[in-house]
């Protein structure tokens, strides 16, 4: 009799323990819903949503202002960059007596790693996706506040045309700057004479200020017609690697920004 008497008081306190268990485990959940954070913001006016609205808007018309100059001035920033590494003093006459050392073959492989290296369309592809991670910074900061970021703009890819531009010119460039220095060094040697036979007319000697005076004016005018003959073998440089790039990047500016609009419209309309 006792046995059974145990058995049931064990199974009453089971019984009545679960209860309390459920009960607690329903009170928390209860709890829990009442005071679980939002997922958006639900009491914007709607003076607040228009000003937010076009807060993104201006973002998306300077993220599309951007990504038109990126694209379509791609080829003239990777022009600049060439000039200002490769057609400096320096690099000009390491170019010449590469020119004059290398082989052929050795010379036409150097021009071919040139040529990847400041004209590729990878560079501006790298450039609109980073600017693409700029934009998306920004749309965030203000999405934030409403403790949803969800339906961000998808990334649009510009495919850019595929275009070669050879440095076949290079080799004439490096030769004519080589032809340069030595011919100017030769001219000033010989206006040099120049001028000593002219004043040897008037005067019975020359030394001293005379021998300054001519090594001051055969230097600048060796100097004007090197700055100037050089700046015109580059400049047909330029014009050679100008004419190979005849491709404009041509893409529909207005719809994507019309896209970019209507995914702000419709992250605010559903706040």
């Amino acid at each position: 009799m006792n046995r059974y008497a145990l058995l049931i008081f064990a199974f009453l306190s089971l019984l009545i323990t679960s209860c309390k268990d459920k009960n607690a485990v329903a009170l928390k959940e209860k709890l829990q819903s009442e005071y679980a954070r939002p997922d958006k913001v639900t009491n914007l006016s709607s003076g607040s949503k228009a000003q937010y609205m076009q807060m993104e808007k201006s973002i998306n018309q300077q993220y599309i202002k951007d990504l038109d100059s990126l694209v379509n001035t791609g080829f003239t920033r990777q022009l600049e960059r060439f000039e200002n590494e490769e057609l400096g003093v320096l690099s000009s006459y390491k170019n010449m007596f590469s020119w004059l050392f290398k082989s052929k073959q050795s010379w036409d492989d150097a021009m071919i790693v040139m040529s990847n290296k400041y004209f590729n369309s990878l560079d501006v592809s790298q450039e609109q996706h980073a600017l693409y991670l700029e934009y998306v910074k920004d749309i965030k900061e203000i999405r934030q506040q409403f403790l949803s970021v969800k339906g961000l703009p998808s990334y649009t890819q510009i495919d850019l045309p595929s275009e070669t531009i050879t440095l076949d010119a290079f080799s004439n460039h490096s030769r004519n700057n080589l032809v340069i220095e030595f011919g100017t060094e030769i001219f000033g040697w010989f206006l040099g004479f120049v001028l000593v036979q002219i004043i040897l007319l008037f005067i019975d000697k020359i030394a001293g200020l005379w021998g300054c005076l001519i090594d001051v004016i055969v230097f600048i005018i060796i100097v004007v017609i090197s700055v100037f003959m050089s700046s015109s073998n580059d400049t047909k440089l330029i014009e050679s690697l100008e004419k190979q790039h005849n491709q404009t990047v041509r893409y529909d500016y207005e719809t994507l920004l019309k896209s970019l609009n209507n995914n702000t419209a419709k992250f605010y309309e559903n706040l």
